[in-house]
């Protein structure tokens, strides 16, 4: 049970710890774009690469999906 309630706490956590503290590399141009793969039903599953900035890019994942996840990336 407390296996339970302790992964339902960090499920509902937002991860704000950075992991690093400034980008060091320039964007991949060859990162950039939409990578997909099919899945075991066969629908498509798409990860979202833009670049955010000069050395940042935005991921979105399932690209496809209106709950898709969103996040900042550095190389």
């Amino acid at each position: 049970m407390m296996l339970i309630i302790a992964c339902g706490i960090l499920v509902g956590c937002d991860y704000i710890v950075l992991l690093v503290t400034t980008p060091e590399m320039g964007i991949d141009s060859s990162v950039v774009g939409l990578w997909q793969r099919p899945k075991k039903d066969g629908q498509m599953e798409g990860l979202l690469v833009l670049p955010l900035g000069k050395q940042e890019y935005m991921v979105s994942f399932p690209s496809a999906s209106k709950d898709a996840m969103f996040a900042r990336a550095c190389l």
